[in-house]
């Protein structure tokens, strides 16, 4: 469920996740893997987690792992600008090298890394020291998507778990469970440190109650039952229909756009072909920045930054710490939108992407 609708029926594994902050303010720490298919409502129960740690005023790290992601990226997103004023903290000049490796603003002459010295527990210490100076009360870092986390980054999660009996730190993670983990994210589940919360579907009475609370007045008997029944209890499907029905003064929906992918095209539909090319490119780009953008799509900075209003408008898009200031409602979305393009079409803006990337990395400084 979108953050400005009411949470349903995930108070048992909220009351976990709070329980989780709430330990940081006592000096330990504990780690919770969320686990479940795409579309249960993981992201959600993560913007809960960091609404309640506001209002704790709990120092919070937030990172999301992308698909084909570079090493430590969900890492860097978390620490990069929130560690930025600690860069020329004296008691970190012995970690200041490492750091200096994997976080932008980090400056270091030297090489620290020994031959045989494992990366990933090195970075980990050095992150744990980091911590301790950047909020000795305690902290919480929610890392999202980790099914698409690089081998480094969920060793460093690892360790980090296994080091919460002497760390006051809120470690949140959630992952997809389908079709199957990931080796390392198997190995990361199954630590002992690490407690598991297995998200399943709503219950038909839950979806219907949902739709009841949001009192839309002339919505027949029959059409909530079959809004309940094309919910199928995924949370994100409940969204969309009540944004649907939002959106509509008269209350009525199309009963044939009752599945993900037909009411992501339903939006595309209302919108202005430049946030239309735009959108095909993300589908296919991913996390991307202007620059790019505005290679792949030709289009100049102004209708650019106009197409990328237009397809936040539609919900496709939300506003997030990203390059570019935006990112997919949902995964699912993207995909949704990226399903539509021809192979060739796909190929296409991949090899234009590529083309840039290999231009802009070969240009003369």
């Amino acid at each position: 469920m979108g953050p400005d609708l009411p949470l349903i029926a995930r108070r048992a594994e909220l009351a976990t996740l709070t329980s989780a902050i709430e330990a940081t303010r006592r000096g330990r720490g504990e780690a919770v893997l969320l686990i479940g298919e795409a579309g249960v409502g993981k992201t959600r129960l993560l913007i809960e987690t960091q609404r309640e740690a506001e209002r704790r005023g709990v120092l919070i790290l937030k990172g999301r792992a992308v698909e084909s992601g570079g090493a430590y990226r969900p890492l860097v997103e978390a620490f990069a600008r929130a560690s930025a004023p600690f860069a020329q903290e004296t008691e970190l000049a012995a970690v200041r090298p490492i750091l200096a490796r994997v976080l932008p603003g980090w400056i270091s002459d030297h090489d620290v890394l020994a031959p045989m010295a494992d990366p990933a527990a090195v970075l980990a210490e050095a992150l744990i020291l980091l911590l301790r100076a950047m909020s000795a009360d305690g902290a919480v870092l929610l890392i999202d998507d980790v099914h698409w986390a690089d081998d480094d980054t969920v060793s460093v999660l690892n360790y980090l778990a296994d080091s919460l009996d002497q760390l006051p730190l809120a470690l949140i993670m959630t992952a997809r469970s389908e079709p199957l983990l990931p080796e390392p994210l198997g190995r990361l589940s199954a630590a002992p440190s690490i407690r598991q919360l297995r998200l399943s579907r709503l219950q038909a009475p839950e979806v219907a109650d949902a739709l009841h609370a949001q009192e839309f007045p002339g919505l027949a008997p029959e059409t909530l039952a079959q809004l309940v029944a094309a919910v199928d209890g995924l949370p994100l499907i409940l969204d969309e229909f009540v944004r649907q029905l939002r959106e509509n003064p008269a209350n009525a929906i199309d009963m044939k756009h009752t599945t993900l992918a037909a009411a992501v095209q339903k939006r595309l539909r209302s919108l202005p072909p430049d946030a239309r090319v735009v959108l095909d490119a993300m589908s296919v780009l991913g996390d991307a920045d202007s620059e790019l953008l505005t290679v792949i799509t030709e289009l100049d900075d102004a209708k650019l930054s106009t197409a990328i209003h237009h397809a936040v408008s539609s919900t496709l898009l939300v506003s997030a710490t990203t390059p570019l200031g935006v990112m997919w409602r949902h995964p699912l979305m993207r995909d949704a939108v990226r399903d539509l393009l021809l192979p060739l079409e796909q190929q296409t803006l991949a090899r234009r992407a590529a083309d840039h990337l290999v231009n802009r990395t070969t240009e003369p400084s």
